[in-house]
C-alpha cells in the first residue's frame, strides 16, 4: 500500500482525493461522509450516465457498438447496456474508451470551479484500472465481503444472484487494488465506518 506521508501533496491548489472500490462496496456511503463534511464530490458515474444520455459523439459510438437498442426514447438502456458489457471484456473496454476521456474532462472542468476548496473528492468504480488515479493525491479503497456486496447489488439493481456474481468478477479484485491506494475504508456492517472516514479527513487537515 501507498503510503501518503511519502507522496508531497501540492499546498496552493485543491487536494485531490479519490475514492473506489468493486460494485456494491458501498463507494457513495463513505462520499456521502466527505458531503456532510462540506467537502465536494465529483461523482463519475452520475457524471458518465449524463454523458451517455446526453453528449452526441458519445451517444453515436455506442450506438455503434451496441445498436439502437442502446437507447430506449432517446434515453440509455441501462439494463441491456450492462447485460451486453458484463458478458464481454472487449465490449466492456470499447465502452470505456468511448466513456471515460469524456468523464475525465468534466472532472477537470469541475475542479477548475471548485479552486476555492482545499479538499475535492472523485469517486470513480474504475479508477486505478484506468490510470486516473496518478492524476489525484491520495486514494480511498472501500472494502467489503463478497457476500455482502451481492446482496446489495441484488437489493439495488434487481437482479439474481448470479448476474450479481458476474459483475463483481468482471472488475479487479481488491487485492489487485491495494499497492495503489493509501487509504482503506472497511465498509462490512460491523466495523465503524463514519470514524474510519473522519480520521483520513483530520488527516488531510493536519497536512496542512
Amino acid at each position: 500500500m501507498v503510503t501518503l506521508m511519502s507522496k508531497s501533496l501540492p499546498k496552493n491548489k485543491p487536494l485531490l482525493l479519490g475514492i473506489t472500490g468493486g460494485i456494491g462496496s458501498g463507494k457513495s456511503s463513505v462520499a456521502e461522509i466527505f458531503k456532510v463534511h462540506d467537502v465536494p464530490v465529483f461523482n463519475s458515474d452520475t457524471a458518465a450516465k449524463g454523458l451517455m444520455n446526453s453528449d452526441t459523439d458519445v451517444q453515436k459510438g455506442i450506438i455503434s457498438l451496441f445498436g439502437s437498442k442502446a437507447f430506449e426514447d432517446g434515453t440509455l438502456n441501462r439494463r441491456f447496456l450492462a447485460e451486453k458489457i458484463f458478458g464481454d471484456s472487449s465490449l466492456r473496454k470499447k465502452l470505456n474508451g468511448l466513456v471515460h476521456p469524456a468523464v475525465s474532462d468534466s472532472f477537470i472542468k469541475w475542479v477548475a470551479q471548485h479552486q476555492e476548496q482545499h479538499l475535492l473528492v472523485r469517486e470513480a468504480a474504475i479508477m486505478i484500472e484506468t490510470g486516473s488515479y496518478t492524476d489525484l493525491d491520495a486514494i480511498i479503497l472501500v472494502v467489503a465481503p463478497e457476500d455482502l456486496r451481492i446482496k446489495r447489488i441484488m437489493a439495488r439493481d434487481k437482479i439474481s444472484r448470479q448476474d450479481a456474481h458476474a459483475r463483481i468478477a468482471a472488475q479487479w479484485t481488491d487485492a489487485a487494488r491495494e499497492p495503489f491506494v493509501d487509504f482503506v475504508v472497511v465498509n462490512d456492517g460491523i466495523k465503524a465506518m463514519i470514524p474510519q472516514v473522519l480520521g483520513i479527513i483530520s488527516k488531510f487537515t493536519k497536512e496542512n
